[in-house]
C-alpha cells in the first residue's frame, strides 16, 4: 500500500479497499497473460540471462571456446568425426564452378592448381581446409597474395589461409573520423568493413622462438582479406565454433568414460578372496617377506589346497546397466548441436531402417544446402571468384565469373529407389535434367559432351547399348539385317 492509498483509507476505508481489490485483479491478469518463460519464481531462480550484444558475449569467450574446440577435435573421436562429416558434406571432393565459356573454365582449373601460397593444396583442398577451420574455430581468414606478371601463373594470384588467431582480438578502439575497431575488425562511420588488424606471425607459435616475433598488429584493407564465418546474430563480428554448445557434454563424456574405465580396472585387481575362520578377509596368496601379506595370483590350471576352515570367494564385478543408454543420450545431444544425425556422428546403424535413415538424411541435406548457398557461396566462393576475375584482367586474360556452382554428390541409402524417383520427376517436368546432374556433383555440359562422344564411338564400332533408345534400335536392326 502506497502513501496515497493510506491517505484515502483514513477518510474512506471502502474506497481504499476497492482500489486494493482492483489493483490485485490487475496484477493477477498480467500474471496470466505473461510468458511462462519470463516468470520469476522457484523454477527459474538459477536462470541468469543478459541483454548483452552478440559481440559483448562472444569476444571475451572466443579464445577459450576456440582452444577447447581444438582440444576436443584432437582428442575426442566423436568431435573429430562430427567436424569431418560436416566438412565432407559441404565440400566433398570439391565444388565446381560453371562458366558460360568452356575456355574460362579451363583457365580457372589451371589456376586452381597453382593458387595455394604454401604450395601444398589446390583450390579444392584450400576450400576444404577453410571449411574445417571455420567449423572448428568459428572463423578463418583468407588473404589474397597478388604475384608479379612475370611469375609463371596463368592468373597472378595466390591464396593464403590464416587461422583466426592472427586477428588481433584485443584491438578495440574508435577514431576521430568515426571509424571504430571491434575485436580486430575495423569499420567506417556507417558500419562498413574497412579492414583487419593482423599479427605478422601466429601468436601461439613456439617452434620459431629463435625468430624475432612482433606482438603488434598491423592494418590490412578489407579488400585483401576474406573473413569467412557464419553470422547467427545481426550485429555479430566474429564467428563461434560449431562445438561451442557441445563442449561441456563432450568433456563430461570423456570424464565419465575415464571414471568407468578406472572403476573396472580396480575391480579386476581383486578377483579371489580366502575367508578364514576368524572372519578376516585377505587376498589369496603366499606371504610377501616385506609386508607379510599374501600375494599369490590365480592362473590357468592352478591347483591349490586350502587350510582347515578356509573358504574361497570370487569377486563379482558390479554391473552398470545404464552406461550404454547414457552414452547414447549424450551423443544424441552432441549430434543435435552439430546439426547431424546420431548415425553420422557414431557410425551406429543398428537402430535404423531405410525410412528412418532417409528422413534423417533429408533434414541433414536441407541444413547442408542452407550452409552451402547462404554461407559458403557468398562468404567464400564468390569473393575468391571476383578477385580472380579482377587479377585476370590485370594479366590481360579475358574471363567472366562463374554463373553457377556444382556441389559435391550426395550418397544415397538406396540408389535404385532414388534414381527411379528422379526419373519420374524429370518425366513429369518437376525437375530439370541439369539440376539432377548437378545434384550428383557433375557439370551437365561435361556429362552431355561425354555422352555424345560415347554414342559416336559406339556407332563407329557398331556396338549396341541401351543408353540411347533410338541409336540402339537402329544398331539392332542393322545387326539383324546383317
Amino acid at each position: 500500500m502506497n502513501v496515497l492509498d493510506k491517505v484515502i483509507g483514513m477518510f474512506s476505508p471502502k474506497a481504499a479497499f476497492e482500489r486494493g481489490r482492483y489493483r490485485m485483479g490487475m496484477e493477477q491478469l498480467q500474471e496470466i497473460r505473461a510468458y511462462e518463460g519470463a516468470k520469476k519464481g522457484r523454477r527459474t531462480a538459477g536462470w541468469h540471462v543478459t541483454g548483452a550484444s552478440a559481440n559483448s558475449e562472444i569476444n571475451p569467450a572466443l579464445p577459450t571456446l576456440r582452444n577447447r574446440s581444438r582440444d576436443l577435435k584432437r582428442n575426442n573421436p566423436y568431435a573429430r568425426r562430427g567436424i569431418h562429416v560436416l566438412v565432407r558434406s559441404m565440400v566433398g571432393s570439391g565444388v565446381k564452378p560453371k562458366f558460360e565459356e568452356k575456355a574460362h573454365g579451363q583457365i580457372f582449373k589451371q589456376w586452381s592448381k597453382q593458387c595455394d601460397a604454401d604450395g601444398l593444396n589446390d583450390l579444392d583442398g584450400l576450400i576444404s581446409l577453410a571449411e574445417e577451420a571455420r567449423r572448428t574455430d568459428g572463423e578463418v581468414l583468407i588473404r589474397f597474395r597478388p604475384r608479379r606478371l612475370s611469375d609463371d601463373m596463368v592468373v597472378p594470384l595466390k591464396l593464403q589461409l590464416l587461422e583466426a588467431d592472427f586477428l588481433d582480438s584485443s584491438k578495440n578502439e574508435s577514431y576521430a573520423n568515426g571509424s571504430y575497431v571491434i575485436a580486430g575488425v575495423q569499420f567506417n562511420a556507417i558500419g562498413e568493413r574497412e579492414g583487419y588488424w593482423l599479427f605478422r606471425e601466429h601468436p601461439g607459435e613456439t617452434s620459431i622462438a629463435f625468430r624475432r616475433m612482433s606482438l603488434e598488429s598491423y592494418f590490412v584493407p578489407a579488400s585483401e582479406v576474406i573473413h569467412y564465418f557464419k553470422r547467427e546474430r545481426p550485429s555479430q563480428v566474429r564467428g563461434v565454433p560449431d562445438l561451442a554448445v557441445a563442449l561441456i557434454r563432450l568433456r563430461d563424456l570423456d570424464d565419465y568414460e575415464d571414471a568407468e574405465l578406472v572403476r573396472k580396472k580396480l575391480e579386476s585387481c581383486f578377483s579371489v578372496f580366502i575367508t578364514q575362520p576368524q572372519g578376516t578377509v585377505s587376498p589369496l596368496g603366499a606371504t610377501d617377506p616385506g609386508t607379510g601379506r599374501k600375494v599369490d595370483k590365480v592362473g590357468p590350471g592352478l591347483v591349490t589346497r586350502l587350510n582347515m576352515g578356509e573358504g574361497v570367494e570370487f569377486a563379482q564385478p558390479s554391473q552398470n546397466n545404464g552406461y550404454g543408454e547414457y552414452i547414447k543420450i549424450i551423443l544424441r545431444a552432441v549430434a543435435a548441436s552439430l546439426g547431424i544425425t546420431y548415425e553420422d556422428l557414431t557410425g551406429d546403424l543398428s537402430g535404423v531402417n531405410y525410412s528412418s535413415l532417409k528422413a534423417g538424411r533429408n533434414q541433414f541435406n536441407r541444413m547442408i544446402d542452407a550452409d552451402q548457398w547462404l554461407t559458403m557461396v557468398p562468404g567464400l566462393l564468390v569473393p575468391i571468384m571476383n578477385r580472380w576475375v579482377a587479377m585476370a584482367s590485370i594479366a590481360n586474360v579475358k574471363v567472366r565469373p562463374a554463373v553457377d556452382w556444382t556441389m559435391p554428390k550426395r550418397d544415397s541409402a538406396d540408389p535404385l529407389k532414388d534414381v527411379l524417383a528422379e526419373k519420374e520427376e524429370i518425366r513429369g517436368a518437376m525437375r530439370s535434367l541439369s539440376e539432377s546432374i548437378r545434384s550428383r556433383g557433375h557439370d551437365p555440359e561435361e556429362v552431355w559432351a561425354e555422352l555424345a562422344e560415347d554414342q559416336t564411338r559406339l556407332q563407329k564400332l557398331k556396338l549396341v547399348s541401351d543408353s540411347n533408345a533410338a541409336v540402339t534400335e537402329g544398331l539392332l536392326d542393322y545387326a539383324l539385317k546383317s
